[in-house]
């Protein structure tokens, strides 16, 4: 990140280099943080959840990505990640999910 500032393609997700970057700065904060499977495309950086360092995600990335890897419709995806994803209480260091506004 520079100048604390992500980094986003033309597609408005952010670039491979700096996924990891925020990755391995959520790891350095939080070693215990989860990681939601298959989703590293969606992830928008480190949150706080109950003064926890957490993983924050674009649910709109998400849906797409369960809509490119799995081929699931509109629909489907969007049913899928708000029961089995954004529901999902996996202990305290859940990622936040981030729908834009």
């Amino acid at each position: 990140m520079q100048g604390g500032r992500i980094r986003r393609n033309i597609y408005g997700c952010i670039a491979w280099g700096e996924m990891r970057k925020v990755t391995g700065r959520l790891i350095e904060v939080n070693p215990e943080a989860m990681l939601a499977d298959g989703l590293d495309k969606a992830i928008i950086g480190v949150g706080s959840r109950n003064g926890n360092k957490v993983a924050v995600y674009s649910s709109e990335k998400c849906i797409e990505v369960f809509m490119e890897n799995d081929g699931m419709s509109y629909e489907d995806a969007m049913e899928y990640f708000t029961f089995n994803t954004e529901g999902a209480y996996v202990g305290k260091y859940t990622p936040i999910f981030k729908w834009n506004d």
